[in-house]
């Protein structure tokens, strides 16, 4: 959508007043000779035509940034943004001292980004808004913004200055940042942004992109549309894949904006995190001699042990074995090492383990004297009571 900026105080200019009056065919009257109702006629006769002119400068200026013709515009769009032959000439009128609303080709302008600071005449246009780019955007402008804006949502853009330079920001080293930020962080030194280090230049061709960096939120607000000289800032170099390394295991950390011309603390990467990372410790252990007892322990014969029925598992421990029986158990466990069985499961001893049922959905299918998780007692149906109920009488109800 087309807009223009303008001055508040464009409406109070004294040239819309003198123009007015200059369109008076019977001469400019006395106001003190006047009658008060002839007064009153003739002043908003003037505020009528100070109204379509101010009217009309506005709507050519809108239809030149309609059309990005930096304040240019043809005589056919003049006269229907006019509408009267005698604006479009009011306009063009020098008064006061200034220079008019509207040029012509061939006339001097010595206004803020105007004729004498601009280019040649465009072509094919007959008139030009006095001041036009004082206040808006010219065509370049406007497509530079239109491809800054691009460059910050591209993604392969962003990916690649994240890794470039190592998530870290370029002006105060904090990071590294998290790639897909951090919200509404009180830190702004957490939130990662893309900046243009030259508000006036695009990020470059990939995949270098040298004019963008990777800036956290803090100095990149601090910098606003400065160059980092502009700023007071230091724009550090690059990372080098020892510091990239480094900072990742270190972690995130917070810094603050070292002075112009010196070494940022974090750039420098430590001595013996270099000389362990070039010679990382011997970490292989020597288990010659845990295989050695594991392999002799494996042909070694294997020894079974066996519960005896109606005891407990350890029969030597028990403290109320009969010698008879532990007599038959130490019998049974020498005739077990002679002829060790087969497990019968996978049990410690051999045990089969029951066969768990499963339901439809994959879950055990619970016992019906299993306990109840919910109450803790048992599912089991209920007994038939000792006592039967009463039975009825005849004729009771």
């Amino acid at each position: 959508m087309a807009y223009t900026l303008h001055d508040d105080n464009v409406a109070s200019d004294a040239r819309w007043v003198t123009l007015a009056k200059l369109q008076e065919t019977d001469g400019v009257p006395d106001l003190l000779a006047l009658s008060p109702s002839r007064r009153r006629k003739y002043l908003a006769r003037l505020e009528v035509r100070k109204a379509l002119m101010i009217a009309a400068y506005f709507v050519m200026q809108s239809e030149s940034a309609r059309n990005t013709a930096d304040g240019y515009i043809t005589q056919e769009a003049a006269l229907a943004c006019c509408t009267e032959p005698w604006i479009l000439q009011a306009l063009l009128t020098p008064v006061c001292g200034k220079p008019p609303l509207l040029h012509q080709e061939g006339q001097k302008c010595g206004e803020k980004n105007c004729i004498d600071a601009s280019g040649p005449w465009k072509p094919n246009y007959e008139y030009r808004v006095c001041a036009f780019l004082k206040r808006n955007p010219s065509k370049s402008e406007q497509d530079r913004r239109k491809q800054q804006r691009a460059e910050l949502t591209d993604s392969t853009l962003r990916t690649a200055v994240y890794l470039r330079d190592g998530g870290c920001c370029r002006y105060c080293r904090s990071g590294p940042l998290g790639r897909k930020g951090m919200g509404n962080a009180k830190d702004r030194r957490r939130i990662p942004q893309i900046d243009h280090i030259d508000p006036d230049e695009p990020a470059g061709p990939g995949p270098d992109y040298k004019g963008v960096a990777l800036s956290c939120a803090a100095c990149n607000e601090y910098k606003q549309k400065r160059t980092p000289e502009e700023a007071d800032m230091d724009l550090l170099p690059e990372p080098t894949p020892e510091q990239i390394a480094y900072w990742a295991e270190r972690g995130e950390q917070q810094f603050s904006r070292a002075p112009r011309g010196t070494t940022h603390p974090a750039d420098l990467v430590p001595d013996e995190w270099l000389a362990a990372r070039d010679n990382p410790p011997d970490n292989e252990i020597n288990n010659a001699a845990d295989n050695a007892q594991t392999t002799s322990r494996t042909t070694s014969p294997t020894v079974v042990d066996h519960v005896v029925p109606g005891r407990p598992e350890h029969i030597p421990d028990a403290p109320d074995a009969p010698a008879a029986d532990l007599v038959s158990a130490g019998g049974a466990q020498d005739n077990a090492r002679d002829n060790p069985p087969e497990p019968s499961g996978s049990g410690r001893v051999g045990h089969t383990q029951p066969e768990v049922l499963q339901g439809s959905r994959g879950q055990p299918i619970r016992t019906p004297d299993a306990p109840d998780i919910y109450h803790g007692r048992s599912r089991t149906a209920p007994t038939t009571p000792s006592t039967p109920p009463p039975s009825r009488r005849e004729g009771q109800p």
